[in-house]
């Protein structure tokens, strides 16, 4: 009678050892060929064979690109030279209230430096006030600098020459018919006595301002420095604004004299004229004199006003106000000879 096989006993009980063994040598077969790069099975690598680091490209291939670089590059470019610090005016401005709608005002008071109780009492006003000082005051260091700690802008006053040979404008003024590096010496002496200013004014100079070829040279040299230019229009022949926006350089205009009479009235009315071109053309620029009648109705009308804000000069600059000579009093001081 024949033996019966034995079956799947054998077979049941062998074949995880047989899977194991396939998968095993499958899986050596793999590595000693390498495999497929497609298969994500890790290809190890001995040290020996390992690739030896190099270093960075100093410059990105060509054919590499840099979307984003050339993104950052264009939205990012250089800074212009011209404007990477701020000028001399900006640095030395005095802060503004912010904008809040008001018309504006800016006092500026002349002739600061001469009379010391004068200039003590001016400096006393509420800020901010700007304060014009003559170059050739005494101690004009000291005094500017209580001015800038009272929260005052201040200015260089500079002498020129007025219409009348009789009226002395003082030392060092700047008169037609000078050479260009006699004008420079001059303006030079003027403007380094003190520091901390916005720019500087004409005082006087009903003569000189009208002098294309001299305020060429002076308006030359506040761009050079960095600083603002205010004409108190001492003329309507002046060149003043016409060279300084040729130039590039800022500058404001004087619309109103408050003291050409020093008395109590007059300037009351002057106050009145300055605060109707304010409300016209939304800014005002009026120029006073350290006089105690004009120290007196400032104190008052400064007590009193709600309706304008009262702005240093560089404000007027910073915020494009027009003070252009359309609304400028009609009283000119070279008629007087200045």
């Amino acid at each position: 009678m024949p033996r019966k096989r034995r079956k799947s006993r054998i077979t049941r009980s062998n074949l995880p050892l047989i899977l194991a063994g396939v998968f095993v040598v499958g899986a050596a077969v793999l590595f000693l060929t390498g495999g497929d790069e497609d298969d994500g099975v890790p290809i190890p690598v001995t040290v020996d064979d390992a690739p030896t680091p190099q270093p960075e490209p100093d410059v990105m291939p060509d054919s590499a690109g840099d979307p984003i670089g050339d993104l950052i590059a264009s939205l990012d470019p250089e800074p212009d030279v011209q404007t990477a610090e701020k000028p001399t005016w900006r640095k030395n401005a005095v802060a503004a209230a912010p904008d809040d709608g008001r018309p504006m005002i800016a006092l500026v008071i002349d002739d600061v430096g001469l009379n010391e109780e004068r200039s003590a009492d001016t400096i006393a006003l509420p800020a901010p006030i700007t304060l014009a000082f003559l170059p050739y005051a005494d101690d004009l260091r000291a005094l500017t600098k209580k001015a800038r700690r009272a929260g005052h802008e201040t200015m260089v006053h500079v002498p020129m020459e007025p219409s009348s040979a009789t009226v002395d404008p003082g030392p060092h003024a700047m008169r037609v018919g000078l050479s260009d590096s006699e004008l420079r010496q001059r303006l030079a002496w003027n403007l380094d006595r003190f520091d901390g200013y916005v720019g500087f004014n004409n005082h006087m100079g009903s003569k000189f301002t009208a002098d294309s070829a001299g305020m060429r040279v002076v308006i030359d040299e506040a761009k050079r420095r960095g600083l603002l230019f205010l004409d108190s229009r001492t003329t309507k022949e002046t060149r003043g604004r016409e060279l300084a926006e040729q130039a590039g350089v800022p500058v404001v205009e004087r619309q109103v004299f408050l003291d050409n009479k020093v008395e109590a009235a007059a300037v009351e009315a002057q106050l009145k004229r300055m605060e109707q071109i304010a409300r016209d053309k939304g800014a005002a620029l009026a120029i006073g004199h350290p006089h105690a009648v004009t120290i007196a109705a400032l104190r008052n009308w400064l007590r009193q006003n709600t309706e304008f804000a009262v702005v240093p000069v560089s404000a007027l600059v910073m915020r494009g106000a027009g003070t252009n000579g359309g609304a400028v009093d009609p009283a000119y001081s070279d008629e007087l000879g200045y």
